[in-house]
């Protein structure tokens, strides 16, 4: 798994000028920020449903202001999964080495979007410096859970675009389970949906969402002490 520094072009840990995304950038960030929106809009509609949660997109609030995008799991799941799209494709390791930069830094942007959308405070530290940080310390490789879902990132990112390359040479192909199948990305899915009932097991988060947005932190104390969370 490991990579020299050098061939990711990091310097001294600066971002990258922006420059246009490669092909195989911008397909990668696409399918996994739409797959990760897909699940956090259904949260949010869930919350407001079956919750009473007073504020529309409470799911996106916690995932994002809990900085999960940059959770050890997530990242380790994406950049196996640039990794599996990448020899889909057959680009050489050079050339990966620049899928991914082009990637994290692409990524810091739409999580910067989000939280400027929920006006939530930017994050103190990116996802691309904690993924130049952990990439030159070998997390990636040497602790295990990371490890093993970077092994699932890169299997999932391999078949996915495998079977996107299959449909889009023959869509007839859109009727097999078998290979459609593969665009699903369970295992992300899983991946969120772990951290969604671990909310969803929060006492005090849910408590949380039902109450008034403009109730003060005396209100709310009150509240959950009165529902004996605190």
């Amino acid at each position: 798994m490991h990579r020299d520094r050098g061939m990711f072009g990091f310097g001294k840990k600066e971002q990258p000028a922006p420059r246009a995304l490669p092909p195989v950038a911008g397909l990668t960030l696409e399918i996994l920020h739409n797959t990760q929106k897909e699940i956090l809009e259904e949260l949010d509609a869930h919350l407001v449903s079956e919750h009473e949660a007073t504020y529309a997109h409470s799911g996106s609030m916690y995932f994002y202001s809990g900085k999960v995008p940059n959770h050890l799991d997530m990242m380790s799941y994406k950049i196996g999964f640039i990794h599996g799209v990448c020899q889909s494709y057959h680009i050489n390791e050079e050339q990966q080495g620049e899928v991914v930069v082009q990637f994290v830094t692409a990524f810091d942007k739409t999580i910067g979007n989000h939280t400027r959308a929920l006006n939530i405070p930017d994050y103190t530290e990116s996802f691309f410096d904690l993924f130049v940080d952990r990439w030159e310390n070998k997390v990636f490789m040497h602790d295990d859970a990371a490890a093993e879902e970077f092994l699932l990132g890169l299997t999932e990112g391999k078949e996915w675009a495998d079977a996107d390359q299959i449909i889009q040479k023959d869509y007839s192909k859109l009727r097999d389970v078998s290979i459609t199948s593969k665009l699903n990305l369970d295992g992300f899915r899983g991946l969120i949906n772990g951290w969604k009932l671990n909310l969803m097991l929060n006492d005090e988060a849910m408590a949380l969402i039902s109450m008034p947005q403009h109730w003060t932190d005396e209100q709310i104390d009150a509240e959950l002490r009165r529902k004996g969370i605190v």
